[in-house]
């Protein structure tokens, strides 16, 4: 290759990357979650409900906030708020009670939930002909046992042990997919079957989720965040392994949707506002990660 035909693959590499720039969007889904237990208020409820109107990015790649929920913590109205947002985002859904069937999951002894979400907020992101949208669902949860810390899950687990009833008065120990259900070899494709004869189900393959260029072991402004295997086993992990499943097996282009989940601590360790620009930074971290790999 001569000098001068390096130089136009040059040319012609940084066009193809300022039109993937103008061309791919980044749209933020975010959740929190409601007062639950002997915690008065969510940390996570109040960073969402304020987080639009301080949502900012400055950076090079285009980034829209799409929608802000804040859930009850009701397991049933998890599944609900869920399948509305993806439904929402474009994929291919059944209607819950299918949905239900399909995850072979039984809730026919719950009460239903008043209402499933605290707080809605719909940001109406225009969709642009020859555009190409990619979506992020942005997951927050409480975890009690944090102090000034920050968790970034990346293992959902495919079991629900719940110890204390959700708002609806349901309490769960058993898995989420079950071995009966359809959904069951492509939940499992890459697990050791070995584990599996030991009883060792309570893991999810990560393959399920489209990889992220990310290293979450870092300190956003003052504030570490470090990567964490285990998003317990009550509804946080609950949403965190629904939404990976939704964004990975049930989208038509599964690599144009990642789900991840975050854990914070209470908060009198982290204020809201220190919340919302510790969201703000992560969330344009990790979109930009996504616009830069998607393929």
């Amino acid at each position: 290759m001569t000098l001068q035909d390096a130089s136009i693959k040059q040319v012609d590499d940084l066009t193809n990357e300022l039109k993937t720039k103008k061309r791919r969007v980044i749209l933020v889904h975010m959740t929190g979650y409601g007062k639950f237990g002997r915690s008065k208020t969510n940390p996570t409820e109040l960073i969402a409900r304020s987080f639009s109107k301080n949502f900012h990015y400055s950076g090079e790649y285009d980034i829209q906030l799409a929608s802000v929920d804040v859930l009850k913590v009701c397991s049933q109205g998890v599944i609900r708020v869920l399948l509305q947002l993806y439904k929402q985002a474009g994929f291919a859904l059944s209607a819950e009670g299918d949905y239900l069937r399909e995850i072979g999951f039984d809730f026919s002894k719950q009460v239903p939930a008043k209402e499933d979400l605290l707080y809605h907020e719909d940001l109406n992101v225009v969709i642009e002909p020859g555009k190409e949208y990619i979506h992020l669902f942005f997951h927050m949860g409480l975890n009690g046992n944090l102090d000034r810390e920050v968790n970034f899950e990346v293992h959902p687990v495919n079991y629900a042990s719940y110890g204390i009833p959700d708002e609806s008065g349901f309490n769960f120990n058993e898995p989420i997919i079950k071995k009966n259900s359809p959904l069951y070899p492509t939940v499992y494709p890459e697990i050791d079957k070995a584990a599996l004869q030991n009883g060792k189900e309570d893991f999810i393959s990560r393959l399920i989720q489209p990889p992220i260029s990310f290293n979450p072991n870092i300190s956003i402004g003052n504030i570490p965040m470090h990567q964490s295997l285990n998003a317990g086993r009550f509804t946080c992990n609950f949403l965190y392994y629904h939404s990976s499943l939704i964004s990975r097996i049930y989208g038509q282009k599964p690599d144009k949707s990642y789900a991840v989940f975050i854990h914070i601590p209470d908060n009198h360790y982290i204020s809201t506002d220190e919340g919302i620009q510790f969201m703000n930074t992560l969330i344009g971290m990790l979109a930009e990660q996504i616009a830069q790999n998607a393929p």
